[in-house]
């Protein structure tokens, strides 16, 4: 049974996704022009999706994974639950503080993802998406403000968590994985709301093998 977080992207209509999508995609370019092209020896890049909140978005991520690299993309994406991407290639049902499958992967990129991990699972989620990048590659994790930055008396939405963030980056360091900031903070259209902007504050958090 899908659960509220994916009814509710179910419901959004295909111009507020079309506003999510350019948030991925600005914040993508930001982060690939702030730290340069990940190393790829192939004619085709491997990247990995992890976790997805609408079927519309995997489409959407290669597009952008393809334009931003500069080649063909082969595509994974995998979630804990998988019933509202039912129909989309290229997609399967897995955990991700577990071993992630079928790598190396040139690009590991989750968005938002890990305030849906348990605290103690966590660090988790950042180490395994290390260990399956083939050298060169780049592990790229989105924050919300809400995340590295959250207000006094902060409570997460049911179904989330919240993020420590210095507690993740002392497990990083603890474990010999260099890790490196990148600020994202841009203006996109309000959905519905014509003429007017909304302020993007995230963190990314890229971890760069080799």
């Amino acid at each position: 049974m899908l659960n509220e977080y994916h009814k509710k992207y179910m419901e959004k209509s295909d111009s507020e996704i079309a506003v999510h999508v350019q948030v991925k995609e600005i914040g993508l370019r930001q982060v690939f022009g702030t730290l340069g092209l990940p190393r790829m020896n192939g004619p085709e890049a491997a990247v990995l999706v992890l976790g997805c909140a609408d079927k519309r978005f995997v489409p959407e991520h290669e597009r952008i994974f393809s334009s931003i690299l500069g080649r063909p993309v082969k595509l994974l994406t995998i979630d804990v639950e998988t019933e509202h991407l039912s129909g989309v290639p290229g997609v399967i049902q897995h955990d991700a503080t577990e071993p992630l499958p079928d790598g190396p992967y040139d690009v590991v990129y989750g968005d938002v993802l890990v305030r849906f991990v348990e605290p103690e699972k966590q660090s988790k989620v950042l180490k395994n998406s290390y260990d399956s990048l083939a050298a060169g590659g780049m592990a790229i994790h989105i924050f919300a403000k809400e995340d590295f930055d959250p207000p006094a008396g902060y409570a997460p939405l049911p179904g989330t968590h919240k993020v420590d963030m210095n507690s993740l980056q002392l497990e990083l360091t603890k474990i010999g994985i260099q890790y490196l900031e990148v600020p994202l903070r841009y203006d996109v259209p309000k959905p519905g709301m014509e003429g007017e902007k909304m302020l993007i504050d995230e963190l990314a958090i890229v971890l760069r093998k080799g």
